[in-house]
């Protein structure tokens, strides 16, 4: 508890927040480094530096995301050739998410391209059918029943009752049945739909190496780092360009500018005819007396 206000000392005012005065928006959280995002739906842009920055649409209930640049592997180069043609597509992503340096990336595992289809074309109504032709000229009528016995010279009364007993009633021959013809009812014409699964990439081919020592060089135009294969005195094996994550940003600290060997073990990726590793294990080699 404070003590008592001292003789002369001001009081204290509370401060007056101004009418006009707005909070700014509470920043979106980034996800952790390791968790996946699992069929969101995004566009891409290429940046200027030559990343690809995806933009995450709103979902439903879904919780807003904040845009992550995609990490380099084939599934990526789809994503390109995609947007190259029509910059405005729709992806689903799933993918991994990974921090390096407070800026989020995410590796791809899954892309489906969402494509907007036409409404069906209504098909024209059945033509009703032609009345049948007129008959152009009448029907003789006969003079008498069919069934009626003809008379003949010297036929009597009782003759030609005799023949009427021997015509037996007969049932009225009606047109042969054939089933009813199928309704088949008019399409619908359903408004453009605008979320459509057209297409998903094939998911690219990944290896993995595991407990490999290498020594960690810088490489290239940019903050890259590479894996460098300690055995590999024949250069059958080219350096790895390590992806950005958490456990690089551990490591870069302790490379010592290459005199430092590690053993490491991660997740190999190709992208433009290059190979990349996303570390996984990473551990210091000593050499033999070395404390």
């Amino acid at each position: 508890m404070a003590g008592p206000r001292l003789l002369g000392q001001p009081a204290l005012v509370p401060v007056t927040p101004s009418r006009e005065y707005e909070a700014p928006p509470a920043r979106l959280p980034l996800p952790p480094d390791g968790s996946r995002t699992i069929d969101r739906r995004c566009q891409a842009t290429r940046d200027p530096s030559g990343w690809v920055l995806l933009r995450f649409l709103e979902q439903g209930s879904r919780r807003s995301e904040l845009p992550r640049w995609a990490l380099p592997c084939e599934l990526l180069e789809a994503v390109e050739r995609t947007i190259a043609k029509q910059p405005e597509t729709v992806f689903r992503i799933t993918g991994e998410n990974l921090l390096y340096r407070d800026q989020g990336f995410v590796l791809l595992t899954k892309v489906t391209v969402e494509v907007a289809v036409s409404p069906p074309v209504a098909a024209p109504p059945p033509k009703p059918a032609m009345p049948p032709a007129a008959p152009t000229s009448k029907p003789v009528p006969r003079s008498r029943p069919a069934s009626a016995p003809a008379s003949r010279p010297g036929a009597t009364s009782g003759d030609v009752f005799q023949a009427l007993l021997r015509d037996k009633p007969v049932r009225p021959l009606a047109p042969p049945t054939r089933p009813a013809d199928p309704i088949t009812p008019a399409p619908s014409v359903a408004p453009q739909v605008t979320r459509a699964v057209e297409q998903t990439f094939d998911a690219d081919e990944r290896r993995m190496i595991v407990d490999r020592v290498v020594r960690l060089l810088p490489a290239g135009v940019g903050k890259w780092k590479e894996a460098r294969f300690e055995a590999d005195n024949t250069l059958l094996e080219p350096p790895l360009r390590l992806i950005p994550c958490r456990t690089l940003e551990r490591t870069e600290g302790k490379a010592e500018a290459g005199r430092a060997k590690f053993k490491v073990s991660g997740l190999v990726t190709r992208y433009k005819g290059r190979q990349y590793l996303l570390l996984r294990k990473i551990v210091p080699v000593r050499d033999l007396g070395q404390f």
